[in-house]
């Protein structure tokens, strides 16, 4: 992982500062170029019956997920942007757990990027994988 400038850094970290993302009180766990990690507090609030994480929510990981490695390896500055495609598979369901969301660029730098995003619980299983393309001008 190779450290951001702190330009770069401070886009980086308004991703979780949208209205969306604070209801869901995202932190950072890793940010660097070419990854991101963000995780996601277990919260009854975000689940559907059973303590199962909502799949809307997943989603909404991915998508933040996805935008911020997009913003991370940018090579100039982005002034906006957003995602022109999500995917998600969910794997497993998310029972009673916080999640953690490892998004990676397949493509980026430019204004055309596509993350790769895994979340998966804190012992690692892999519960949901999305693709998120991200257009930044």
């Amino acid at each position: 992982m190779t450290r951001l400038d702190t330009a770069h850094e401070r886009l980086v970290r308004r991703t979780i500062q949208t209205p969306a993302a604070r209801k869901l009180d995202l932190s950072f766990l890793a940010i660097a170029n070419d990854e991101v990690c963000i995780a996601l507090k277990f919260d009854g609030a975000n689940c559907t019956e059973a303590s199962i994480v909502h799949g809307g929510v997943i989603a909404t990981l991915i998508d933040i997920a996805g935008v911020a490695v997009a913003i991370a390896g940018a090579r100039t500055m982005p002034q906006s942007g957003g995602t022109s495609q999500l995917s998600v598979n969910y794997l497993a369901p998310a029972i009673s757990c916080g999640l953690e969301a490892s998004a990676v660029l397949l493509r980026g730098g430019g204004r055309s990027n596509v993350a790769r995003v895994s979340v998966t619980d804190a012992a690692g299983k892999l519960l949901a994988e999305g693709h998120v393309s991200v257009t930044l001008k």
